[in-house]
């Protein structure tokens, strides 16, 4: 019986051992957090798949409501914008931000964490949304500077965008004719994402697929303002969002995606104004099959390694 259970001992530790150099803290701390995530079998009248993600899996066009903008402070105005899917509708939490009056700053914490809020009031933000790409240890997938630092791969094929700030304003760089690192060079906080929603020709570069989530995007308007959005249910497709966005009433010009599914995180926090939500899922349709993740329990919700953050100036 004693060897038994040193046996099994050793092969506790071993394990654990194993799941940290593949999953560092980050892993750790999605089992705290949310017991882990998994891709789990459905159906899509699975009392879990709201009405949005069904008519976006159908196929569904998302056609925009309207938008009013409320200024909340000197160059910070929020809004909400209904979308319609057939007969069913999700809605976009936007904010509209005048980077010569704030600071957008780009965070690395590859432990993962902090939540959307966590992260705001760590910071003292006005503002939090996810950020890009990461992988399974929480770090990086896409090249990124945070506070000047140059962070994740260096070998990198990017072919999309980028979201550059520094201490004059902040903007969007189509990568599609130009390299990544000319466009990081320098800049105080920046990272690359995929795909470019709307290029500098007005089209989208996003691939027809039937994987519906929960979005969260960043955009600069005509006016150099910077548009964050994040919807709250799954209904969106990427390159529906691409398409969306194209006919929405918010005179972008330029627009990149940003991580989605449950990591879709958007927490606004303006004097007496607040807003807080993360996204309601992420689903993956082939033919008649239907994946959904989800977290092993619900608890602190998602922890985010990497955030876009403003801050008053």
């Amino acid at each position: 019986m004693r060897k038994a259970l040193w046996a099994l001992a050793g092969a506790a530790v071993l394990a654990a051992g194993v799941f940290t150099v593949q999953r560092g803290l980050y892993g750790w701390n999605a089992l705290a957090r949310r017991g882990g995530s998994f891709w789990i079998e459905a159906s899509r009248d699975d009392p879990r798949v709201s009405a949005a993600a069904r008519a976006g899996m159908a196929g569904a066009r998302a056609e925009p409501g309207d938008v009013v903008w409320t200024e909340r402070a000197p160059g910070f105005e929020t809004a909400e914008m209904t979308i319609r899917l057939d007969d069913a509708q999700d809605r976009m939490r936007l904010a509209r931000i005048d980077p010569s009056r704030w600071r957008f700053s780009v965070h690395s914490r590859p432990a993962g964490d902090r939540g959307v809020e966590d992260w705001r009031a760590a910071l003292g933000a006005a503002l939090i949304v996810n950020g890009s790409y990461f992988d399974q240890r929480g770090a990086p997938d896409t090249p990124l500077v945070a506070g000047g630092a140059l962070l994740g791969p260096t070998h990198y094929m990017a072919t999309h965008g980028a979201f550059v700030a520094d201490d004059k304003g902040a903007h969007l760089v189509d990568l599609k004719d130009r390299d990544w690192r000319a466009a990081l060079a320098g800049v105080r906080d920046g990272f690359v994402s995929y795909p470019m929603l709307i290029g500098a020709n007005g089209s989208g570069r996003a691939t027809p697929s039937r994987w519906v989530s929960a979005r969260s995007f960043v955009g600069q308007d005509d006016s150099g303002r910077m548009i964050v959005g994040t919807t709250e249910d799954a209904g969106l497709t990427l390159d529906g969002l691409s398409d969306l966005l194209r006919r929405a009433p918010l005179g972008l010009k330029l627009a990149l995606n940003l991580d989605g599914g449950p990591l879709a995180c958007q927490a606004v926090a303006l004097g007496a104004f607040g807003r807080s939500h993360c996204g309601s899922g992420e689903f993956q349709v082939e033919g008649a099959r239907v994946s959904m993740l989800r977290p092993g329990f619900e608890h602190k919700g998602w922890g985010l390694p990497i955030v876009l953050a403003v801050t008053a100036r």
